[in-house]
């Protein structure tokens, strides 16, 4: 018969054995959240299995690794990681793709079906619940807002948004009101505009041949017999001419193009959302039913955030090894980044704020309408290495806090990462109303 000292014994093992074998959690796209999180019964979500690293962190006596298994895990929501989710006592929290690099997917957008045709190219899908359809995806590829004049890829330089009109001469100074601008165009260029602008859009660098601020503000009027674009500039007191101390001329016409209208769908890689009836119409690059492709509409804001609750409680030793994050929205308005209070109510596919000693390792990030990864406010120590950053519609990796107390200086490190085509949805100044 066994001695209560050897069951002693013995319970004692099996509960070391536990706490040991407690230190990872497993994750799969046919797992559980009701699951324990083991590797025979993983979890659903990694916002399950943060909850349940959670619960360890006040006794943490070792590095705490999450397994995801290599699928596509579509989110409803971000992932945030706050203090609590920190790691302790000298101890990290790792979130790792067990099946390599990239192999373990968060997706923030879903994909659409139910499509019916139009006609012979344009297809349509009513979207009651949306409000607002600013970037949009084929196969993984950003398709455009339907636009005049159309379009066309430059291999040379692939953020390029081109082709442009050119105005002829523009306001020199706010008119009328202290939100309007125009410009007067080629004559020639309003032959394909409708006389019905409704939600019409110009899309201009207003600066001639100075590149460094683009604005996209609603059109308010149009005069055929003056060839005369009016919009809203949203109280910029930027005048359409500068004179920089040079005479107008070529240098100060100002590069644009139109969008946002129903009339401008006529090209494969379009779409146009109306806002009004909800209802999305595209024309895909291939020929096959939109169904059969993969049409995505991104819903997130951002994919992870990293929030600490305040300067003095940051969210700290956490390491990101392998996921690949995708899909997230351009916001409304969608403005220069800096415009929204520095990348305080930005967005990004990995978005940081109150947080120390962060690591984003070997990661794919891809197709954001925002920003890769922002870096905003009190932030230190992080690294991000090995990541291949690509097809984002503002900035690759953000770091930003303008006048806001910090505790101390950053020692913040990127190093070895791959980026690819940035501003594909908005360059510097961009205004909607």
């Amino acid at each position: 018969m066994m001695s209560l000292k050897s069951i002693a014994q013995i319970t004692a093992i099996l509960i070391s054995a536990a706490a040991c074998f407690g230190q990872d959690f497993y994750v799969s796209t046919s797992g559980s959240d009701e699951n324990p999180g083991s590797r025979e019964k993983p979890f659903l979500t990694i916002a399950r299995a943060r909850d349940a690293v959670r619960e360890l962190i006040p006794q943490m006596d070792q590095d705490i690794t999450v397994h995801a298994a290599a699928g596509d895990y579509i989110l409803d929501e971000a992932i945030v990681f706050t203090d609590r989710d920190s790691g302790n006592n000298g101890y990290k929290v790792y979130y790792r793709s067990s099946g390599g690099p990239g192999k373990a997917r968060l997706l923030g957008g879903r994909r659409l079906t139910g499509w019916s045709k139009v006609d012979d190219n344009i297809w349509k899908i009513n979207l009651p619940d949306i409000q607002s359809c600013h970037t949009l995806y084929e196969n993984g590829k950003r398709i455009r807002k339907a636009r005049y004049p159309n379009y066309e890829f430059e291999p040379d330089f692939p953020t390029a948004a081109g082709v442009y009109l050119k105005s002829v001469t523009g306001s020199t100074k706010q008119q009328a009101t202290p939100t309007e601008s125009w410009i007067i165009a080629v004559q020639e260029d309003l032959d394909k505009v409708p006389d019905d602008f409704g939600t019409m859009k110009i899309n201009i660098f207003p600066w001639g041949k100075c590149d460094w601020h683009r604005w996209i503000c609603s059109v308010t009027a149009i005069d055929r017999s003056t060839a005369k674009i009016t919009f809203n500039n949203d109280r910029d007191d930027t005048p359409m001419v500068p004179s920089y101390g040079e005479p107008k001329g070529d240098r100060a016409r100002a590069r644009y193009f139109l969008e946002e209208h129903r009339a401008f769908l006529d090209a494969p890689g379009e779409f146009y959302f109306d806002t009004t009836e909800k209802v999305l119409y595209l024309i895909p690059q291939s020929k096959a039913h939109p169904d059969k492709l993969s049409i995505v509409l991104p819903v997130l804001d951002d994919i992870i955030r990293f929030e600490g609750s305040s300067m003095t409680s940051l969210v700290h030793d956490i390491e990101i090894d392998g996921l690949a994050f995708e899909y997230s929205k351009a916001i409304s308005p969608t403005r220069f980044w800096w415009a929204q209070e520095w990348g305080y109510t930005d967005h990004a596919l990995v978005w940081m704020n109150n947080a120390e000693r962060i690591t984003l390792r070997n990661c794919h990030l891809k197709n954001s309408g925002r920003n890769g990864i922002m870096i905003v406010g009190q932030n230190s120590h992080h690294l991000v290495s090995g990541c291949w950053i690509e097809q984002m519609g503002v900035n690759g990796i953000t770091l930003s806090n303008w006048s806001a107390p910090v505790m101390e200086q950053s020692d913040d490190a990127a190093r070895r990462y791959i980026l690819f085509c940035f501003f594909e949805v908005l360059t510097a100044r961009n205004y909607f109303t």
